[in-house]
């Protein structure tokens, strides 16, 4: 399914995995047939919403390099608007556990496996001798947690061992930084985020600039990922990027960057060097947000009370 991102219609019939490999990672010879690339990508996007394929798609170092990087490093820079756009769909349902929407088994065989859940625990509690304890001393029954639980905890934990990789190098220097890394056809080295060997940088497209700024916020906001969210603000390099798009001929992606802008102004526990850059910038960083979308302010009241906070801050 993947393969259709990079390398379309190749006609070999060979279903081994490094047929598969080449299909990935392989030539582009052949022409790219969008709607047979949209389509795979619909079908990837529906596997996905299912917790025990999600959970493997996310278990291990080998399938991020595999099926997760390239879509950061490739896909979502094709220059097919089509294509790309729905790449990045596709990475927004990696990284949120789901896209939130988690298929759920019909009742009946939902209450089928709890139930054999429950019986395979009563044999291991008779088979180490402490079924009389648990009588003796029953513990509060807790919930089971959803298929959506589970899917948001993995991309979690997922976010936090790729932290560097993901969030610093292929989101935030590739597809945002107004000075991106050079494009590289390998994976990107976890150790070195700027290692890339192809000469040629590119500057992702105004689309990728403004999804990807959705996708960040959307991820810096969860809940679940305040620990990446406390990581990501930390860095003074973050905070220059998403100042420098604050500044986008784009009133749409200024937008959004000021959506994660706010995020490291309200951090009442900045970094040295965060603070810093805020508080040198301080009075041309007022006296832009003064004017910042006041066409807006009138509509929108949530947008006008974060800014009003936002100006407040800062002054």
């Amino acid at each position: 399914v993947r393969g259709h991102y990079c390398n379309h219609g190749s006609g070999s019939s060979d279903t081994s995995s490094d047929a598969s490999n080449g299909h990935i990672h392989g030539n582009n010879n052949n022409p790219p047939c969008v709607d047979i690339t949209l389509l795979c990508g619909s079908m990837l996007r529906s596997s996905l919403r299912h917790p025990s394929i999600y959970q493997w798609f996310l278990s291990s170092d080998l399938n991020a390099r595999t099926f997760v990087y390239p879509f950061l490093n490739e896909f979502v820079h094709d220059p097919n608007f089509d294509v790309s756009s729905d790449a990045l769909e596709t990475v927004r349902v990696m990284l949120t556990g789901g896209g939130g929407n988690a298929a759920t088994l019909p009742e009946p065989y939902a209450r089928q496996s709890y139930q054999e859940e429950c019986s395979q625990l009563t044999q291991q509690q008779w088979q180490h001798g402490d079924m009389q304890q648990q009588h003796q001393q029953p513990q509060p029954h807790e919930p089971l947690p959803t298929p959506a639980e589970i899917m948001e905890q993995t991309a979690s934990q997922f976010l936090q061992t790729h932290y560097k990789p993901v969030l610093q190098t292929l989101i935030t220097q590739k597809c945002l930084s107004p000075h991106p890394t050079k494009p590289s056809n390998k994976d990107p080295d976890p150790n070195n985020p700027n290692s890339n060997p192809n000469p040629n940088p590119t500057k992702p497209n105004y689309m990728t600039r403004r999804l990807t700024l959705q996708l960040l916020s959307t991820l810096l906001l969860n809940r679940s990922n305040y620990p990446i969210m406390i990581r990501y603000i930390s860095s003074s390099s973050n905070l220059v990027t998403i100042m420098c798009l604050l500044r986008d001929p784009s009133s749409h992606i200024t937008l959004e960057a000021f959506q994660v802008f706010k995020i490291f102004v309200a951090n009442p526990r900045k970094e040295p060097e965060v603070k810093k850059i805020l508080v040198d910038n301080r009075v041309k960083l007022v006296r832009y947000l003064e004017g910042f979308h006041a066409e807006r302010e009138g509509v929108d009241e949530q947008f006008r009370e974060e800014k009003g906070l936002v100006i407040a801050t800062l002054e």
